[in-house]
């Protein structure tokens, strides 16, 4: 039988990490947004755009995904109210569907930003912790599921190396890596960007500034005017 959202096996927190990292990591997890993000009116319209069609269609998954989506993007740039909608929206989504893998990776993502904007050091600690494991829950339940890994991917790529989430980054980024070059892949532009910069970075630190500058020189010319391309040029200006 399927668990309910609110069943989800989480690790005991250990609260052992120094102020100072957790500090760190209140800082890192100001993640990068799914999608350019319109105005704080358009975005209000976008969200009583999806309740009305939630009204005239009744309770559904996509709407309730999007939902969710557009609220985690929102609190991604601090609105912290738009970050406990999203978590309300996943949890009716996976009240039908408890076992809607990009809803429970989504739901990690969260629970980080949760974890960025609460105040006591063990409690981010906590939460940060939660939130990795709804997100090796979904990447279990759906292991092949690019926007899953995704997810997962591009949130740890901000987290601190104390967390122990190093390999599990490293892995994500070159499964989708892989699958990106291949291509197509059902990914936006910004997402693909972001992949091959955080890809980049890893390879920098692992000695390997050739096959870091192949990744990011590749992903800059998915989309060379882009916000992401100006960060990936950065990078690579800083090899030379």
């Amino acid at each position: 039988m399927p668990r309910a959202p609110n069943d989800l096996i989480v690790p005991t927190p250990r609260t052992s990490a120094p102020a100072a990292l957790l500090a760190a990591l209140t800082a890192a997890l100001t993640l990068a947004a799914t999608s350019p993000l319109p105005g704080p009116a358009d975005r209000a319209r976008e969200e009583q755009r999806l309740l009305d069609r939630l009204a005239s269609e009744g309770t559904n998954a996509p709407a309730l995904f999007a939902l969710a989506d557009l609220c985690h993007d929102i609190g991604v740039d601090g609105d912290k109210k738009a970050v406990l909608r999203a978590e309300s929206y996943l949890r009716q989504l996976l009240s039908l569907e408890p076992d809607h893998a990009q809803a429970l990776a989504l739901l990690g993502s969260v629970y980080t930003l949760k974890g960025r904007d609460a105040f006591w050091p063990p409690t981010q600690l906590r939460l940060v912790r939660e939130g990795n494991a709804f997100m090796d829950q979904a990447v279990e339940l759906a292991p092949d599921d690019i926007a899953t890994r995704k997810i997962r991917a591009l949130n740890n790529a901000h987290m601190p190396d104390f967390l122990g989430r190093a390999e599990i980054v490293r892995a994500d980024l070159d499964w989708l890596w892989t699958r990106i070059e291949a291509g197509p892949v059902p990914l936006g532009v910004s997402a693909r960007q972001q992949v091959g910069l955080h890809l980049g970075r890893r390879l920098k630190r692992e000695s390997r500034p050739d096959d870091a500058r192949r990744v990011w020189e590749t992903a800059r010319d998915f989309a060379p005017d882009s916000p992401d391309a100006s960060e990936i040029n950065a990078e690579l200006a800083r090899l030379r």
